[in-house]
């Protein structure tokens, strides 16, 4: 049978979270597998701040983004591409989709203005009562 030594429990010094341990391990990987760039190479000393400040980088943009700010990160990496590959047809389409979701999206809030305050809740179920108003 083979013993595993166990997980190490606490961060190690330096560090304030494993997501930071593990972006600062890949990045010092990829370090070492790729040359140096020529700032560094003559100053050795700096490659552990320059690690540093790119894993920070790499949480920042990735582990911290607002999925709002990644969705539309992604959309403006890939319409583009959409639009290239897809040509007018692509084009036509997007617009009937976004003109299709501004219809839907002004009846429900003309629906949702329509109910009385106390029936407005996303879990209120109709009544007889309520189907008789109508």
């Amino acid at each position: 049978m083979i013993q595993l030594a166990p997980v190490q429990p606490t961060l190690p010094a330096a560090f304030d979270s494993w997501a930071q341990v593990l972006t600062a391990w890949k990045v010092v990987g990829v370090f070492d597998s790729c040359p140096r760039p020529a700032c560094l190479v003559p100053h050795p000393e700096l490659a552990a701040p320059f690690v540093a400040e790119i894993s920070a980088a790499i949480r920042e943009q990735q582990l911290r983004r607002r999925p709002l700010a990644a969705a539309l990160q992604r959309e403006k990496a890939t319409e583009p591409s959409y639009d290239r590959i897809g040509g007018e047809v692509y084009l036509s389409s997007r617009n009937e989709m976004e003109s299709a979701q501004e219809s839907y999206f002004t009846a429900r809030h003309a629906h949702r203005s329509e109910r009385s305050p106390e029936n407005n809740s996303p879990l209120h179920r109709p009544t007889m009562k309520d189907v008789a108003k109508k």
